[in-house]
């Protein structure tokens, strides 16, 4: 966590003599936005290539409260 609470990095180095010449270094940061979390609907595999939509994805009216 930074000094001003506002962003969260995570760092990561693996170190693997057999796969890499050198250490592998990573970064991820990630920053606080003051915006709502929004709802998504987020089904796992909800690609119907042989249904054709027979048994959609149910999606709720309004958000959970």
């Amino acid at each position: 966590m930074s000094a001003d609470e506002r962003t969260l990095e995570a760092t990561v180095t693996v170190e693997d003599p057999d796969t890499f010449n050198q250490p592998l270094h990573m970064v991820q940061r990630w920053r606080k936005v003051n915006n709502p979390l929004m709802e998504t609907v987020c089904a796992e595999d909800n690609f119907d290539y042989f249904h054709q939509n027979l048994f959609p994805i149910p999606e709720a009216n309004k958000p959970d409260s």
